[in-house]
C-alpha cells in the first residue's frame, strides 16, 4: 500500500517546505517506487508510490487537471477511470490498456 499524506493551513500561512519533506521521508518505506508533492500556498498533497497494478507504472501522483481545480491522490482501485478522469479534466492521465 502506498503512503499519502496532507497539509492544509487553516491560519492561511505558506505550507513549510521542510515539514512536507520530513512527511515524505517518515513514509519512504511505504512507498519506495516513487514520489511526489502538490502544494498550492497552505495545502499539500504528497504521495509515497508502490507499484502494485499496470496502471500504477504510469501514474504520477498526485494528479492535478489543467487549471488545477481538481487535486487528487489515492492509493485506491477505480473502475471507471477511463470515463472518469476526462470528466474532472484530466487529460494528461495513464491510459488502462
Amino acid at each position: 500500500m502506498s503512503g499519502i499524506f496532507g497539509l492544509y493551513q487553516f491560519n492561511g500561512e505558506p505550507a513549510d517546505p521542510g515539514l512536507l519533506d520530513k512527511m515524505d521521508r517518515s513514509l519512504a518505506h511505504r512507498g519506495p517506487d516513487d514520489c511526489g508533492v502538490w502544494l498550492h500556498g497552505g495545502t499539500a498533497l504528497g504521495h509515497r508510490m508502490l507499484h502494485t497494478t499496470p496502471e500504477s507504472l504510469r501514474e504520477t501522483l498526485p494528479l492535478a487537471n489543467a487549471s488545477h481545480t481538481h487535486i487528487i491522490t489515492a492509493d485506491a482501485r477505480i473502475d471507471n477511470r477511463a470515463e472518469l478522469l476526462p470528466r474532472l479534466g484530466f487529460s494528461q492521465h495513464p491510459s488502462t490498456s
